[in-house]
C-alpha cells in the first residue's frame, strides 16, 4: 500500500471510531434515562416499600448516576483524541470534513456532565431525606 492509501485508509477507521463513539454516547444517555426512569418510578410510585429497599434503591441511583457520568467523561476524552487525530490525517489528505465543520459554543459533554449533576443531586438529597420531600 502506497502511504496516500494508508492514509486513507486510517481516515476511514477514524471516522468509523468517532461515528461508534458518538452512538455510544446516546445509548448510554438512553440507559441512563431508562434505568433512573424505573428507579424513581419504583421508589416514588409504591408504597409500603421497606426502608432498607428506600435505601439501596437510592444508593444505586447514585451509583449508576456516577458509572455513566464516568462513562461519558471518558467517551468524550476518547472522542476528542479521535477529533485530533483526524485533523492530522486530514491536513495530510488535502481533506477537511472534520476541520471545518461547525463548532457549538457550548459542548454537548457539559449539557449531557450538566443533566448528571442535576440527577446526582436529587439522589443525594433523596437519600437524607427519607420521608421528606423526596420520600
Amino acid at each position: 500500500m502506497t502511504p496516500e492509501e494508508i492514509s486513507v485508509h486510517e481516515f476511514n477507521e477514524l471516522s468509523s471510531a468517532l461515528r461508534h463513539y458518538s452512538a455510544l454516547r446516546f445509548a448510554i444517555l438512553t440507559l441512563f434515562f431508562a434505568v433512573t426512569g424505573g428507579n424513581v418510578t419504583f421508589l416514588y410510585g409504591t408504597d409500603d416499600v421497606p426502608l432498607f429497599v428506600i435505601a439501596a434503591s437510592k444508593l444505586a441511583g447514585i451509583v449508576v448516576t456516577v458509572v455513566l457520568w464516568y462513562f461519558e467523561y471518558r467517551i468524550q476524552d476518547e472522542f476528542l483524541h479521535l477529533e485530533r487525530r483526524l485533523a492530522s490525517v486530514e491536513s495530510k489528505l488535502g481533506y477537511d470534513v472534520y476541520t471545518r465543520r461547525s463548532r457549538y459554543r457550548f459542548n454537548l459533554f457539559w449539557l449531557t456532565s450538566l443533566l448528571y449533576g442535576v440527577v446526582l443531586l436529587f439522589w443525594l438529597v433523596s437519600l437524607f431525606f427519607w420521608r421528606g420531600p423526596f420520600r
